[in-house]
């Protein structure tokens, strides 16, 4: 399973591709099912790629309520594709940058002591395209 984890970047989302919201922490999750393929009297077991998924994961410190928590609430409450653009910068400090659509899993918004934080899933729903 491929992963990527960094600590800056921006979100956006939406029909229009929209800029809502500087992330602090993200991980990008791409996955491949493997199905047995092996047959009886094998003495070692035999795999093919299967299906592909994807989950991307942000966080980010809330200034307002603003239209990350909307896009959010309205994907996750009524299953709304959405069109994602991530800016990234990973923990080398090189750029990427990630686009496809996907459907929101979950989001929380959190009011510690400290600071408020907004985090988010996303279930990648086709192969995204990096640049």
């Amino acid at each position: 399973m491929p992963r990527v984890t960094g600590k800056l970047g921006a979100l956006y989302l939406g029909g229009p591709l929209t800029k809502i919201a500087d992330i602090f922490d993200w991980t990008l999750e791409l996955n491949t099912d493997v199905e047995d393929v092996s047959f009886k009297m094998q003495l070692w077991h035999r795999f093919t790629p299967g299906r592909g998924s994807g989950r991307l994961t942000a966080r980010r410190y809330v200034q307002t309520f603003s239209v990350l928590q909307q896009e959010v609430m309205n994907s996750s409450q009524n299953g709304v594709q959405l069109a994602f653009r991530l800016d990234l910068v990973d923990a080398s400090a090189l750029f990427q940058q990630v686009t496809g659509v996907g459907y929101v899993s979950s989001g929380t918004m959190n009011a510690p002591r400290d600071l408020s934080v907004d985090e988010f899933e996303l279930i990648i729903d086709e192969v995204p395209t990096y640049a």
